[in-house]
Formats: C-alpha cells, structure tokens, sequence
C-alpha cells in the first residue's frame, strides 16, 4: 500500500511532482482481485517505480527519455506504460 511517505519518496528520488490522479491509484493499490485494474501493468513497489525510472533516463534504446516521463508499468512482451508527469490528466501512453 502507498501511503503519503512512499509518494513524496518517489517524488523526491525522481524530482517530480505525481500527477493527482496516478498518487490517488497508488494509494488504492493493490487492487482488489475483481477489480478490472487487476491485471493492468502496474508497479506496485515505490522501489520499481524509482527505479525503473531512472534506468530509463539513461537511456531508451537510443532515444532519450524525457524527464517528465513517468514509468508506471509494463508488460510481459517489453512494452512499457508512461504518463507525463507535468500533466495531472495524462493518458498513459506505450514505448
């Protein structure tokens, strides 16, 4: 569960602010197992998300990832989901 102290941790590591809507789905993660959220590509580890977020910024292939790109999942086949983080009604979209 991602309580306030998670979010301002991963806000401080990555020097960005969440947008509204994904801290107010981290705080309801996990999701319940009926829930149509079950199953979507979600990190559900303040660690992974810092993390992979700075693995990114390193590099993408051989692009540059933008800083205000905020990774918040992926799936099994190598996609990875993003949102922008400057944005508090982002879409996710797929890299």
């Amino acid at each position: 569960m991602f309580d306030s102290e998670c979010i301002a941790r991963i806000e401080e590591q990555l020097s960005i602010k969440l947008p509204v809507a994904y801290a107010r789905e981290l705080s309801n993660y996990p999701f319940a197992t009926n829930s149509p959220r079950y199953h979507d590509p979600f990190w559900g580890d303040a660690e992974a998300i810092v993390e992979n977020n700075l693995l990114l910024r390193k590099g993408f292939g051989s692009c540059n990832w933008p800083e205000d790109y905020l990774a918040i999942g992926n799936d099994d086949v190598g996609n990875i989901y993003f949102i922008q983080s400057d944005n508090d009604n982002s879409p996710v979209f797929c890299a």
